[in-house]
């Protein structure tokens, strides 16, 4: 009985650890795109870097050092999504269809595997997506 009651311990514990492991992603980088015909925005993100990249009636392209504070807030935020699920996540809007929107994507690098979000309007995301992108586009407002 004491040997049942022993395994039954051990595999317990060995499940919850195994449970926090997967829950942790490793996050290599990001980008978040928006486009449409004649312009597109793309935001590029990594531990050491930011940048962007607009196309259209004003070209630009420009970037600086992401602060690993920075870094681990994305991280913190990635943690609540399940990567394998966004493809899944329905736009609210479907105003690009349209033309009254741009067409907006995230792509996520995790762990050597890329994972990349259904097209939404550009603004709408979808709301799993939402504080990420928010957080994204916030940190995109400081490259100067």
């Amino acid at each position: 009985m004491k040997q049942l009651a022993l395994l039954f311990l051990i595999l317990t514990i060995s499940k919850s650890c195994s449970q926090s492991t997967e829950r942790e992603q490793v996050l290599n980088s990001m980008v978040y795109s928006a486009m449409t015909r004649g312009s597109s925005y793309q935001c590029n993100i990594d531990k050491n870097n930011i940048s962007i990249v607009v196309s259209g009636t004003s070209n630009q392209n420009k970037s600086r050092a992401l602060q690993l504070e920075e870094w681990e807030e994305l991280k913190e935020a990635l943690n609540k999504i399940t990567l394998a699920e966004i493809h899944n996540f329905e736009a609210p809007t479907e105003d690009s269809a349209f033309d009254g929107a741009r067409i907006a994507k995230l792509l996520i690098e995790s762990d050597g595997k890329f994972y990349e979000s259904a097209a939404f309007d550009e603004g709408v995301p979808p709301e799993e997506l939402k504080s990420l992108i928010d957080m994204i586009l916030a940190l995109a407002e400081t490259v100067e």
